[in-house]
Order: structure tokens, then C-alpha cells, then sequence
């Protein structure tokens, strides 16, 4: 089976290469057959000069660029799009949660159609405590998707996701571009009645994180969108090649 590895980056010079060699290292080592997309969404640091060096040295590695900056949301969503793996892993450039995690979400790919890594159920290892703030606001976030939209997921947030090719079609779906795509793909997995698992994994806060409490309170309003484009019925098909 192949296996087709996301990592969205902004202004990640500091650490994307770190990831990819992390990613390839691993994968090279537990699978025959593999990709990795580097979608860069619009760095004003060397990110993009790194992984175009790192694609045209690795032919497991492909490079995609944003002109702009889109969002997290948007990056994921393109590279979903233009993966060619059977199953589909999106993890963030800090590897907060370490690649080597992806082993105790892969055992049960065979089961569910998403496998969604998670800091909140028992089992879970965090190596860093984030701030109280960024703690309380992250549970009150958790709250509130799970009570507008419905959800029975404890962390729907958490940046280690495994998608496999029937469920990839979500991402034709996806509307939000930056904080809260997450649950909103999920959202629309439970619509669609695919089997979603929780596992718990290791995570090392990232402490230069730019999430700040503002960005929690806009997620607010992006999860009414969520719901307000379910009951408008405005999530429609498109065309795979076509991002919004």
C-alpha cells in the first residue's frame, strides 16, 4: 500500500528540513512504497528555497507551493488533493508529535476509514505542558465543536491525522481555509457515516508556537460557519483540481 505524507509549512526554515528527513528516515525504513508533499503556504523565509533543494534531491519528496499565504486548512486540503497514496497522513513541520507515533494509529487503518491522533484520552503522553491560558482555551475550543457541531471526538484539533482514499473525499468538501478546518472535516466524516478512531499519542508542545487567544476566539466563529454551511447546504462537490 502507499502511503502519502502531508506537511503543510509556513515560515518554517528552522525546522522543515529536520522534519523531512525525520519522515523519510522512518518511512524508508517501514515502507516499499511512499510520498511526501511539502505544501509551503506562502513563507517570507527560506522554506521554500529549503524544500525545493530537498525535493530535487529526494525523489520521494514533492514540493507545492502557495503563492500566498492560504492557511494551514488550505495547505492540507491541496496536498490531500494531490496525494496518490492509498492512505493519507498529515503532521505538522515542528513534529510536535514525533512520525514514529504514526505506528500506533497505522495498526488499525484496516478498521476505520480516519485515524485522528489524540492528546485527550487515556494513554495520551504530553512531554511539554502548553501555558494554563492556551490549556483552558484549547478545552473550552474542544467544548464548544463538540457541543454546535456535534461531535463526539475529544481532540478534533491535534495535527496527526490518517485519512484513507474513500474518505480523501471530504476534502472536496472543505471550506475553511485556516483554524478549524480540522473539525470541520471531521464533521463532515460523521455526515458521511465513516468510521472514525481516536488513539493516543505522544506530543512535545511546540513553545515558539504563534497560536495566540485571539485565534481561539475567532475558532468560535469558524465552527458556526461550519454549521451554517451544513443547514445552508452549500457543501458541494468540486472538481479535484479546483481549490476556494
Amino acid at each position: 500500500m502507499k502511503y502519502s505524507i502531508i506537511i503543510p509549512a509556513y515560515n518554517e526554515e528552522n525546522a522543515i528540513a529536520k522534519a523531512v528527513f525525520a519522515v523519510l528516515d522512518y518511512f524508508k525504513k517501514n515502507s516499499n512504497d511512499f510520498e511526501i508533499l511539502v505544501v509551503d503556504d506562502g513563507s517570507i523565509d527560506k522554506t521554500a528555497v529549503i524544500v525545493d533543494d530537498l525535493a530535487r534531491n529526494n525523489p520521494e519528496a514533492r514540493f507545492l507551493k502557495n503563492e500566498v499565504n492560504f492557511g494551514k486548512g488550505y495547505s492540507v486540503r491541496r496536498g490531500a488533493l494531490a496525494a496518490t497514496g492509498d492512505y493519507i497522513l498529515f503532521l505538522d513541520a515542528d513534529l510536535s508529535t514525533p512520525v514514529e507515533e504514526f505506528a500506533k494509529l497505522e495498526r488499525y487503518i484496516g478498521d476505520y476509514d480516519i485515524i485522528i491522533g489524540s492528546r485527550a484520552i487515556p494513554g495520551a503522553e504530553i512531554i511539554k505542558s502548553q501555558p494554563w491560558f492556551k490549556s483552558l482555551c484549547g478545552r473550552l475550543a474542544g467544548f464548544c465543536i463538540r457541543l454546535i457541531l456535534g461531535l463526539n471526538i475529544k481532540d478534533t484539533q491535534c495535527g496527526f491525522k490518517i485519512f484513507n482514499r474513500r474518505a480523501n473525499e471530504i476534502f472536496h468538501l472543505q471550506k475553511i481555509n485556516r483554524w478549524g478546518f480540522d473539525a470541520e472535516l471531521l464533521f463532515l466524516a460523521r455526515k458521511k457515516n465513516f468510521k472514525i478512531k481516536e488513539i493516543p499519542i505522544r506530543l512535545i508542545n511546540d513553545e515558539t508556537s504563534s497560536l495566540k487567544p485571539l485565534d481561539y476566539v475567532k475558532s468560535f466563529f469558524y465552527i458556526l460557519k461550519i454549521r451554517w454551511v451544513y443547514f445552508a447546504g452549500r457543501y458541494k462537490i468540486q472538481p479535484p483540481d479546483r481549490l476556494v
